[in-house]
């Protein structure tokens, strides 16, 4: 069964799943595909055999403050090392943050606008991927629009 990524710009409609983690292969355990209603994104949450509960990531957001610097919040179901990437909409890197996050806390991080080589990036539209990863192995990601 394939699962499509949906994205509320329209811009990655119809990508295979398959084909956009490259990570589907029977050996690798069960992969859940879920869509979360209220923002009309997808999140992807990895499930290897004989291990629960599933690492979800769930009320992921990206604010925007008067300051200009971006606000990005989400909750994960269990303690895990989470990675935060930032791309532009044609997916090249801009940014990248880490954090350890614990189960069940809004977890906020910051992004002041920047590429990860310092400089400022121009206003527009971009991409967050949030993966968290647990340290028996699951693992979960989620992508969310951020608008500077």
């Amino acid at each position: 069964k394939l699962g499509f990524i949906t994205d509320p710009f329209g811009d990655l409609e119809g990508v295979l799943a398959n084909t956009w983690d490259g990570r589907d292969s029977a050996g690798r355990g069960m992969f859940l595909f879920g869509t979360l209603k209220s923002a009309g994104l997808s999140s992807r949450s990895e499930r290897r055999q004989g291990s629960d509960p599933c690492l979800v990531i769930s009320s992921a957001s990206a604010r925007r403050t008067s300051r200009g610097v971006v606000q990005l919040s989400y909750r994960v179901s269990a303690d895990a090392h989470v990675q935060v990437a930032l791309t532009n909409i044609a997916g090249r890197p801009i940014a990248e943050l880490q954090q350890d996050a614990k189960a069940d806390r809004l977890m906020t991080r910051s992004w002041n606008g920047r590429s990860s080589k310092g400089t400022l990036c121009p206003a527009g539209r971009y991409l967050c991927t949030i993966q968290a990863c647990s340290d028996d192995g699951q693992s979960s990601r989620i992508m969310i629009p951020v608008w500077k």
